[in-house]
């Protein structure tokens, strides 16, 4: 779980880093401390075995006193000069029995000669008693030398006297002449002795203590009670031994671990080389450091307390300083709840001259600020909107105009399709008018021709003309028939008027639409632009093709004409016929004479009839080129009305981008009022 409150945080740095400093403080104090008091329990157990070493040393020369005393007397020393005579023997048992009543804890004591043979004891049964050959060889190889020095010695042995283990002190004496005469020797009970060790030698519940000899490796004291009166076999006295004997070192430590139990243990060892003694003490370390782990311990247990006051006390100082970070952090967070109203409590702070008061100084600016900011985002938002509804409402004229423009360019391209329709129907009425055209210049032709034949006949008339009236009648009424024939066929030229007039219809629904197109293209502005210079193109085509139709209506009006000529040119020459030739021919008998006049103006009238058909086929030539303009033209228009539909396409999207940008500025609106909503800045 993280922790917000920035006081518990500093607090717990400071604690943190003051922890670590007072902890390694701490654990260098102990580790020092644990070692001066290590090596003051070393120092106080080497003390303590010197102490007892001469504590023992005291002891031992008390026993040794003891002994010259008791060698001292006449008895003795008589004794150590003849041992064989029977009176110096009885008195010295004498006073070897009463003089072993003035030892403290004297179990026995003896006098044995030379050769081992025991020569007075305080018990009278002992008398005569001798060691093994082997013991007394040990003896005299440690109790007599060649300088006829008095060698003192002790032992830990079980007494033959007594068959208890005792402690054992003897001296070897010599005659007067310095050969050897025996040693004296007291059993002196080991109550006191361990006593003195056992009681003077506490350092730790599990510890070692062992007193041996060197030159005589017999163990005096141990507190392993299987060790008393057997060589060592401790590893530690062993390794001390060596040390003496190989270094000369006649004190020192040893670090071992305690047979059995595999502990570490710290020993320190003393020799007295006049006595042959060989005091070794070893301690449990965790028992002898034990003193001093505690007080490492408690000295880290000080530690602890004191970090915790510490904290305690820096609780309350950084609280107290972060109170006013506090209540500014509160004014920040009403902020940060959109919160901008106003807010009195950092004014107090703002006084201050340390980074409290600028802070708070720096909080109300920025408080000032947001206020600031919020107002310009409110005018903002408002533009903004205004602006997407100005959008909007530009959108949608566009999207009417647009539509508007289509229905035009809908109606317009309907139009130019009836148009086309309508071209297409002239141009096949025109061709079907150039045939007939054709086919009457064919028989105006044939009609010439035919009046040649009369002409030519006409000469031979004269000569034939009772066998030829008939022939020439029905030739006149097969001609008269082809005439009225090609009469009704001309009246096809005047179904040209009419679509000349649709003509005429369409390019002023186009010049209407054209002009519509331009005035909504202007309502449209800069949008509608690129349409505007369509239905210009739109007006020019439909101009084009209203001057054309009115081409075509002025060709159509010159055809109607010449066909009317010819009409009025056929009419008489079929009434001239009907009335003159036939009526001739029915007196041409009579009026033979005017035969050749008649044929003449036949011939001339049939020659009128084909300048005015030449003329008719050249107005229908023309005719069908202006058609072809207009075809052209309506095509051009039907292009540029597949342009404004493009346009209008185009538009439309240009509208529903204009549409979709209004939206999002309106959504943007909305969200940046909902934003601004959520400050309070009463």
């Amino acid at each position: 779980m993280r922790i917000k409150k920035l006081s518990i945080r500093i607090t717990l740095f400071i604690v943190l880093a003051t922890t670590i400093g007072i902890l390694i403080l701490s654990l260098l104090s102990s580790y020092n401390m644990q070692k001066i008091m290590e090596n003051e329990a070393k120092e106080e157990l080497e003390s303590l075995v010197n102490q007892i070493t001469v504590r023992l040393d005291l002891y031992m020369e008390k026993e040794y006193v003891y002994l010259d005393g008791f060698m001292e007397a006449k008895e003795m020393v008589d004794l150590v000069e003849d041992s064989t005579n029977p009176d110096t023997v009885g008195m010295a048992q004498v006073h070897t029995e009463k003089y072993m009543n003035a030892i403290p804890n004297c179990k026995s004591l003896l006098f044995a000669g030379y050769e081992g043979v025991v020569i007075t004891h305080n018990l009278p049964e002992m008398i005569g008693y001798r060691n093994s050959e082997e013991i007394e060889k040990k003896i005299r190889t440690l109790y007599y030398n060649d300088t006829a020095t008095p060698v003192y010695s002790s032992v830990t042995a079980v007494s033959p006297a007594t068959n208890e283990v005792s402690l054992v002190f003897s001296k070897s004496v010599y005659k007067s002449n310095g050969t050897p005469s025996g040693y004296c020797a007291e059993e002196i009970d080991i109550t006191e002795f361990y006593k003195l060790l056992t009681e003077g030698i506490n350092v730790t519940s599990n510890q070692d203590i062992i007193l041996t000899g060197l030159k005589n490796p017999t163990v005096y004291f141990s507190t392993n009670q299987d060790e008393i009166a057997q060589s060592p076999e401790n590893e530690a006295v062993l390794s001390a031994m060596n040390q003496i004997t190989s270094e000369g070192k006649e004190s020192g430590n040893i670090s071992y671990k305690q047979s059995g139990s595999g502990k570490e243990m710290y020993g320190y060892y003393m020799y007295l080389p006049e006595r042959d003694w060989l005091l070794f003490v070893g301690a449990d370390i965790e028992q002898l450091y034990d003193q001093a782990q505690h007080a490492s311990f408690q000295f880290l247990e000080i530690g602890a307390v004191v970090i915790v006051v510490i904290a305690i006390v820096l609780a309350f100082i950084i609280g107290y300083l972060i109170r006013p970070i506090t209540k500014i952090q509160e004014a920040l967070t009403r902020v940060a709840a959109l919160d901008l109203s106003e807010n009195k409590t950092i004014d107090s702070f703002e006084k201050r001259a340390d980074e409290i008061g600028k802070l708070a100084k720096d909080t109300r600016s920025v408080i000032y600020n947001l206020k600031g900011a919020m107002g310009v985002f409110k005018e903002y938002s408002n533009m903004l909107d205004e602006n997407s509804g100005n959008l909007d409402k530009a959108s949608k004229q566009l999207t009417a105009i647009t539509s508007e423009n289509k229905d035009i360019a809908d109606g317009l391209s309907l139009k130019i399709n009836e148009t086309n329709e309508a071209i297409e129907t002239i141009h096949a009425e025109i061709e079907n008018i150039v045939s007939l055209v054709d086919e009457v210049s064919e028989k105006v032709q044939v009609g010439q021709e035919d009046s040649e034949k009369l002409i030519q006949s006409a000469e031979e008339i004269n000569g034939k003309i009772n066998t030829e009236i008939e022939s020439n009648m029905a030739t006149l009424q097969e001609t008269m028939a082809n005439m009225q024939e090609a009469l009704e066929s001309l009246n096809a030229v005047e179904q040209i008027n009419a679509l000349a007039e649709d003509i005429m219809s369409i390019t002023s629904q186009t010049n209407l639409l054209s002009l519509n197109a331009s005035i909504e293209a202007a309502r449209a502005g800069e949008a509608g632009r690129g349409f505007a210079v369509v239905a210009g193109e739109i007006g020019q085509l439909a101009d084009q093709s209203k001057e054309t139709a009115m081409n075509i209506t002025e060709i159509v009006a010159a055809s109607n004409k010449s066909v009317a000529d010819v009409r009025d040119q056929v009419t008489k020459l079929i009434d001239f016929i009907k009335n003159d030739v036939i009526a001739s021919f029915e007196v041409f008998s009579a009026q033979s004479q005017h035969y050749d006049e008649g044929i003449t103006e036949i011939k001339q009238a049939v020659a009128d009839i084909g300048t005015v058909m030449d003329n008719l086929s050249k107005s229908v030539d023309e005719i069908a080129n202006q058609i072809s303009s207009v075809n052209d033209a309506s095509l051009e228009n039907t292009d540029g009305v597949s342009s404004i539909l493009g346009m209008n396409s185009e538009t439309n999207d240009i509208s529903d981008n204009i549409e979709l940008l209004a939206k999002n500025n309106r959504d943007n609106a909305d969200d940046l009022r909902a934003a601004i909503n959520q400050f309070n800045v009463d």
